[in-house]
């Protein structure tokens, strides 16, 4: 194809097609003499736009999918064989000539079943008269489109499409064939849609290769936006914004199960014959043929039953009814006091309580039940009712309960309370705290009598606690503690003791006196009391600024945990540490702790993985973090800890802590650490592991053997 001029090394063949296989051969030449030639086998690559299935393309030596599917008169064979002018293996057919047919199907001989390529191209060699069929599945029944060696196309109206490839294809030459199917068939038959291609036929004895289906690819559809939700007692209702043009219809799944599709054009759907006073998660996604959205989610509980809804309001009285939201005359009118509707409800109630300043403190004394349902203590819809405290009682929480199950507290502000904020004592299970605010608790008590949490679930060994969720809280500017005194503080958000099954997510914990958010366990030792949590997920939570009086507070703390995952959340600005996975009872441990995908940045220390004084922390996984900026000593600190795998991680260090890492116990033997990015390991940011010191990354690895595919960011 190309004759260089001497001294040339490089040559670049333009007149080619994408996604087809070319074999060049190269030889110098002088005069009439030419060397030994060297060759080699091109695939180029398919457009972006186009997808490829390939059929058959004989490397791998053998005739899979292929059959003779017309064996009269006998002996038709076919071969995978090597072809010396293609320089490749090609399939050989061999026969009585046109009086044999082969077919080429799937290896299992199902069909291909192709519904969304189109365009077929295969290489060819023969030297005497072929046929070559593709059949295809039409929206009038089967339909073959017959290829020749001839120079006219007769077309036809029938089951068979007659097209002529050119007498010049029986040549004994190789020859690339490519046919647009889709405007093959509407050029003979104007009314055929194609549902599928199903297979490729040979008549003849010849050569063929490279058989593939080519399509345009196209997009999934755009996702739906602006997902809304409403209900009633037995239905739901969703509305979106149809972003998408080319969409066939959506999918609209609940509780990650498909319950419905819909057609194209369409934002609602309405949900029916559905359970009263329960939450759903709907997921709405938008499809075509070449895929899904990505999906939008929303979370939605249908209304009580009317006969299980009271109301609370600031001008009630505790002697009406309970049954409306506004006085209506006689006794029916909201209650006054939360406290009234505690002592009255019964499992399956929901009390619905009216914008207003409402007094605690409030305790809970009755349990829903399974069968029965949640007591649910809410908030008006579009309104956010204030519990306060009048009192300094630092005996008394401001809304608790102790020993109850099945209890739901939704959308109220604790503001200025005294003690604990919201806080459930074990025995319990199935407990419920979505979507309230704690502010400014024990602002009007002397800071040396200030303690407790702003939001606390506590458990016990003989009094333990199961299904917590804490969910879309806001917690913030709480004073828990006395700062003058050691140990004499308490955490903002807090899960204690023996607690299994739970979550703690998509909180937002800022500004709050000493440690952020806590999850807190001890088997043995001084604080064995309370026993160990497990089986627990701490997740979508945002920390920051915390620890305003106490710089050693961590924003985002483990102290004990059995089988925790700690992701996707973002601890920043921090006045103390960032994240810590650690236990400060000696005697106690913390096991199969993941820590994964969040993001902790600009805190004064770091994080702490296990504590120098207190138990071991033992296979546990961090991976996938992004953590930067600390001011002061380091990163993280490295504690009494075994069997730990550290990977996938950013560490970027901008500010002045000198260290990314701080060996305080000289127990990272065990420890795993590989595949991390470090930027960037120098003389100001080291690295302080196993009682030695390393300003390089190199220095560290060849001395540790750790970290042996971690980059170094410099």
């Amino acid at each position: 194809i190309f004759t260089t001029t001497p001294n040339v090394t490089s040559y670049k063949d333009e007149d080619i097609l994408p996604n087809s296989v070319y074999n060049y051969s190269l030889a110098a030449f002088s005069g009439n003499m030419e060397s030994d030639r060297v060759s080699i086998t091109v695939h180029t690559k398919p457009k972006e736009n186009m997808t490829v299935t390939v059929y058959e393309d004989a490397e791998d030596g053998n005739i899979d999918g292929w059959a003779v599917y017309d064996a009269t008169p006998a002996g038709a064979v076919i071969r995978n064989v090597y072809d010396e002018e293609k320089r490749s293996r090609v399939i050989e057919f061999q026969g009585d000539g046109v009086n044999n047919g082969y077919w080429l199907r799937n290896a299992d001989g199902s069909y291909w079943n192709n519904t969304k390529e189109f365009t077929i191209e295969w290489s060819m060699k023969f030297s005497e008269n072929f046929v070559v069929y593709v059949l295809i599945n039409t929206n009038k029944g089967t339909r073959y489109l017959r290829y020749d060696p001839v120079d006219v196309d007769e077309l036809g109206n029938g089951s068979y499409i007659k097209y002529g490839l050119g007498s010049d294809k029986k040549d004994g030459k190789w020859h690339t064939i490519k046919r647009d199917l889709k405007e093959d068939l509407k050029r003979a038959q104007s009314d055929l849609n194609i549902i599928a291609i199903e297979a490729f036929l040979v008549r003849g004895n010849g050569r063929v290769d490279d058989i593939k289906l080519i399509g345009e690819k196209k997009n999934p559809p755009l996702k739906p936006e602006n997902l809304k939700a409403s209900s009633t007692e037995d239905s739901v209702t969703l509305e979106w914004e149809d972003k998408a043009s080319n969409e066939s219809g959506y999918k609209i799944y609940r509780n990650n199960t498909l319950i419905f599709t819909t057609n194209a054009n369409v934002s609602k759907f309405e949900d029916k014959n559905l359970s009263p006073d329960t939450t759903y998660t709907y997921e709405v996604r938008a499809f075509n043929d070449y895929g899904e959205s990505k999906g939008v989610k929303i979370t939605i509980s249908t209304k009580p039953s009317s006969d299980k809804v009271y109301y609370v309001a600031e001008n009630g009285n505790d002697s009406w009814d309970g049954k409306a939201d506004s006085y209506q005359g006689g006794n029916r009118g909201p209650w006054k006091t939360i406290q009234h509707a505690a002592l009255v409800l019964n499992p399956g109630d929901t009390v619905y309580v009216r914008e207003g300043t409402y007094i605690g403190p409030i305790r809970i004394t009755k349990s829903g039940t399974k069968e029965g349902g949640y007591i649910t203590f809410r908030n008006y819809p579009n309104e956010k009712p204030v519990i306060t405290r009048r009192d300094q009682n630092m005996g008394e929480d401001t809304f608790y309960g102790r020993g109850v199950s099945y209890i739901k507290i939704i959308g109220f502000h604790i503001y200025k309370g005294v003690r604990g904020g919201i806080k459930f004592y074990g025995p319990g299970s199935h407990i419920e705290i979505r979507n309230n605010e704690v502010s400014e608790l024990n602002a009007n008590i002397p800071v040396d009598r200030r303690f407790e949490h702003a939001i606390s679930v506590t458990a016990y060994k003989t009094k333990p606690m199961s299904y917590v969720i804490i969910d879309g809280n806001h917690v913030h500017h709480n004073h828990t503690g006395n700062p003058n005194v050691g140990g004499a503080y308490d955490e903002a958000l807090t899960l204690l003791g023996a607690v299994e099954h739970f979550q703690i997510t998509n909180n937002i914990v800022h500004d709050n006196d000493f440690i952020g958010l806590d999850v807190i366990g001890h088997q043995r030792g001084s604080f064995s009391v309370f026993g160990m949590n497990r089986y627990g997920l701490v997740a979508g939570n945002v920390c920051y600024r915390n620890g305003l009086v106490k710089e050693w507070a961590s924003s985002l703390y483990v102290d004990g945990a059995e089988y925790l995952i700690v992701e996707n959340n973002i601890v920043y600005d921090n006045f103390g540490l960032g994240i810590t996975i650690s236990q400060e009872t000696r005697e106690s441990s913390a096991d199969h702790v993941i820590v994964r995908n969040n993001f902790s940045w600009n805190n004064k220390r770091g994080g702490m993985l296990g504590s120098s004084g207190g138990g071991e922390v033992r296979d546990c996984v961090f991976v996938h973090n992004t953590v930067g900026g600390a001011k002061v000593e380091t990163e993280f600190f490295l504690g009494k800890g075994r069997n730990w795998r550290i990977k996938n991680n950013i560490f970027y260090e901008f500010s002045t802590a000198p260290f990314f890492f701080k060996d305080i116990a000289n127990m990272t033997g065990s420890w795993e650490f590989d595949y991390n990015y470090y930027a960037k390991v120098d003389s100001s940011h080291k690295i302080h592991i196993g009682g030695r010191v390393y300003s390089t990354l190199s220095s560290y690895k060849s001395a540790t053997g750790k970290d042996i595919h971690s980059i170094d960011g410099t």
